[in-house]
């Protein structure tokens, strides 16, 4: 056993402090005394070296490991929902650049990151001027979007084809349709973390791939635009 002192003055005393160590440097026994001179420090320090010798010891016990259990980070299940597999549907609510409303719905698969939707697109009847009367125009397509989808962000290639129905109000001149076709892309920003239900606002711009137009009369009433947008919200609903 080691036994070590440490001592200081103050005033007419002695402040001392009487460490016990093994010779592994384990720690037996720590006092702190205070006395008036060296002949009382010597007998305070055999005292205390005869209380920690006779004092019965145990041999220390090892402690068990404790195994915490940290639940998973937000960022590790958001990863972990964005390399899942799903089924679902998506539907989408939005404007053109010419104001009227357009309206998506279809299937979606997403294997991963990557995903792919299939919709059916229609827009609101759109009125054009012609001669004394006005035509009514409407929109339908078919849409094939290849996507890549992450936890935040989504960006997908759009190939839309359909036609082109007009139909004057002139009982004189029937109705004429066209078919149309463009592609583009579309981006969007997820609202929500990954779950059965996200929403996400996008933005989308499209250049035609054939010129369409309708005649009525040998007049032309209407073009398909060589660029058109849209921006709008949609939502993804996973079932699988």
């Amino acid at each position: 056993m080691n036994v070590r002192i440490g001592t200081r003055f103050n005033d007419a005393r002695i402040e001392a402090r009487v460490v016990m160590t093994s010779r592994f440097e384990e720690v037996m026994g720590k006092r702190d005394i205070e006395v008036a001179d060296c002949d009382e420090l010597a007998e305070a320090v055999s005292l205390i070296v005869r209380m920690v010798v006779s004092q019965p010891r145990t041999p220390p016990q090892a402690k068990s490991p404790t195994l915490h259990s940290t639940p998973p980070t937000q960022e590790v299940a958001d990863d972990a929902a964005a390399k899942a597999s799903s089924i679902g549907l998506v539907a989408s609510a939005g404007l053109t650049t010419d104001g009227l409303p357009a309206y998506t719905l279809g299937a979606r698969v997403q294997e991963g990151k990557l995903a792919l939707q299939l919709e059916l697109e229609t827009t609101a009847p759109e009125e054009q001027s012609f001669g004394s009367g006005h035509v009514t125009i409407r929109h339908y397509s078919g849409r094939l979007s290849p996507c890549v989808a992450g936890i935040r962000f989504s960006v997908c290639a759009v190939f839309r084809a359909g036609w082109v129905d007009g139909v004057m109000d002139l009982p004189t001149d029937m109705g004429r349709s066209g078919v149309a076709a463009s592609a583009g892309a579309n981006v969007g920003i997820y609202l929500q973390p990954p779950g059965p239900l996200r929403l996400r606002a996008f933005v989308e711009a499209l250049g035609a791939l054939a010129s369409t137009s309708l005649r009525y009369s040998d007049g032309e009433t209407w073009s398909a635009p060589l660029v058109e947008g849209r921006i709008g919200f949609a939502l993804e609903a996973s079932f699988l």
